[in-house]
């Protein structure tokens, strides 16, 4: 609400970014060595207010943001609401890998993995939506299936934790995953258990999900 209500000003933002800095658990160091605020947090802030802009520029607000819902190396992941599909999406902010705009070769890679992954189907793989660049070529969004659950390697950790049914379950789905990605040519390079969603269906199911 904060993003799409308030104009851009870093120091209001502050108060945005501490909250994502403690909901994230992102280490509260800076640049600077300044223990209150990190540059991850802000940098969380920034990418927000950048997606917000490209939904609203090139795509005549379709998506309205609704949360963060995770950050790493290549971007942030927000939780928006498809005014086309009618449903919650997952956006996905991938950054070029060197500058800070995307050359001719990882431009095609992209595109060329995201073709690939739409045509990937299976019940622990999220759904992949679309994908574009925004008109500077500085971010590649990629609009998925939203998955709502915990992940694994929290669960593990948790009093508990797994039993050895659904360890049996879910490992049988990741299998059968990964080799859905391969008969595509597809390779993951980083499975992994914060990668990986655990969902404890209505039904009592146990479904996992591959994520980033």
């Amino acid at each position: 609400e904060w993003i799409r209500t308030a104009p851009y000003d870093p120091q209001a933002d502050v108060p945005f970014a501490k909250a994502m800095q403690q909901q994230l658990r992102i280490p509260a160091t800076t640049s600077t060595g300044s223990t209150e605020l990190s540059d991850a947090a802000m940098a969380i802030v920034f990418d927000v207010r950048l997606l917000a802009a490209i939904c609203k520029k090139q795509y005549k607000s379709r998506w309205t943001l609704r949360a963060v819902i995770g950050a790493g190396g290549s971007g942030t992941v927000v939780r928006a609401s498809d005014k086309n599909l009618q449903t919650d999406v997952a956006l996905k902010m991938v950054r070029p890998a060197k500058g800070n705009v995307f050359g001719k070769d990882e431009e095609r890679r992209l595109m060329r993995e995201s073709q690939a992954m739409k045509r990937v189907r299976h019940s622990s793989i999220p759904f992949f939506h679309d994908a574009f660049f925004d008109m500077d070529k500085t971010v590649y969004v990629i609009v998925m299936e939203y998955v709502q659950g915990d992940a694994l390697s929290e669960v593990l950790q948790s009093p508990g934790g797994l039993s050895q049914s659904p360890v049996t379950e879910v490992s049988a789905e990741l299998v059968g995953a990964v080799a859905a990605m391969h008969a595509k040519n597809i390779i993951h390079l980083d499975i992994k258990p914060p990668n990986l969603i655990y969902i404890r269906s209505e039904d009592g199911a146990h479904v996992l999900k591959i994520i980033d």
